[in-house]
């Protein structure tokens, strides 16, 4: 008998999708939602009871998910396309109802048995709770040391940020080993190899495309009028453009090891085991992207500019988390991570001050 548990699960989803319809959207966007959805609900109730082969009734209802992230997205984003009003609440649900039953169009045209899709969503609960206790780390780390050399109130704002970037080595690595401890895993999970020339090309090839990637989607947003949030580190240095410069180098010790060690040589290499390796490169791209919501995040900014800041680094974790999986080499998305963010800083700095 054909499985058809990803169309049950599916089912749910588009039943999300409809129901985004009745929540407030801008316009007259929530007919079109409710339109995707009731299409989707069909295509996926078909499917469930056999209606209609794989091939199309998984089509059907993974394109109707996409078209209602794409119109979520039109949503969101409508107060700087057309100067209406801000309007979250349809287009998030949208948004994330059209990515579930999008995922299990997908599955279920791979016909994708229900043990599997149980373990991949595991794997992914897993990565996220990774994710999120590497920030819990580091905010406990960042006090132990604050308290340590006397409170906030007695460094200097440079002292302050080169401690906070300590804080996020030793709490992305505290997790890690953490994660390596209870996993019985060893140290051999650790994918860190001198890097030969094949790994160097990468690593130049990646720095340019992380690059070009980031100009293009600003020149984008700059053209659009979308606004993009700033780093609460950015948003510190503002007062104390110094602060970058500790950064700087701070990039390739600390923060580019630190947040490529859990995210990618844990959180991406766990995902391995029950996604492809394409596979696991988004999910953890959408986990690290995910866990920079806080750092992005201020009364200044908005959501708008929050949502589109955690996209563009969506989209830039992608090229490093296939960096690693093409290398199995930890060094290689660390160092393209750390230039990055050291181009990011000394270009910030130069026209701050």
């Amino acid at each position: 008998m054909e499985n058809r548990t990803a169309a049950s699960v599916g089912f749910v989803f588009a039943g999300l999708m409809l129901a985004s319809g009745l929540l407030p959207w801008p316009g007259r966007l929530r007919f079109v939602a409710i339109g995707l959805g009731v299409i989707g609900l069909v295509a996926f109730a078909l499917r469930r009871y056999g209606r209609v082969d794989r091939d199309r009734g998984s089509m059907l209802a993974g394109g109707t998910g996409g078209l209602l992230v794409l119109l979520a997205l039109y949503g969101l984003f409508q107060p700087v396309i057309t100067g209406g009003s801000a309007v979250l609440q349809g287009p998030a649900v949208a948004a994330a109802a059209g990515c579930g039953a999008a995922v299990m169009a997908y599955a279920d045209r791979h016909g994708i048995q229900r043990r599997e899709l149980g373990r991949q969503a595991l794997a992914t609960l897993t990565g996220a709770l990774l994710g999120g206790g590497g920030l819990f780390a580091i905010v406990l780390w960042a006090s132990v040391i604050a308290g340590i050399m006397g409170g906030p109130d007695a460094l200097t704002p440079p002292v302050q940020t080169a401690l906070s970037a300590v804080a996020l080595g030793l709490g992305t690595a505290s997790v890690a080993a953490f994660y390596l401890v209870v996993s019985d895993r060893g140290r051999g999970f650790i994918d860190l190899d001198r890097p030969d020339l094949r790994h160097l090309l990468y690593v130049g090839g990646g720095v340019v495309v992380i690059v070009g990637l980031n100009l293009g989607i600003s020149a984008a947003f700059e053209r659009l009028g979308v606004d993009a949030a700033s780093h609460s580190v950015v948003r510190a240095a503002e007062a104390n453009p110094e602060i970058l410069l500790v950064l700087i180098p701070l990039s390739y010790l600390v923060i580019g090891p630190g947040e490529e060690l859990l995210y990618r040589n844990v959180i991406q290499k766990r995902l391995y085991e029950s996604f492809s390796r394409r596979g696991a490169v988004v999910v953890a791209s959408a986990i690290f992207a995910g866990a920079h919501i806080f750092a992005y995040s201020s009364p200044d900014s908005g959501p708008l500019a929050t949502v589109a800041t955690l996209l563009v680094i969506f989209a830039l974790s992608l090229v490093l988390g296939t960096a690693y999986e093409r290398t199995d080499n930890m060094l290689v998305p660390a160092l393209i991570h750390g230039t990055f963010n050291a181009i990011a800083f000394a270009v910030t700095y130069a026209q701050l001050s």
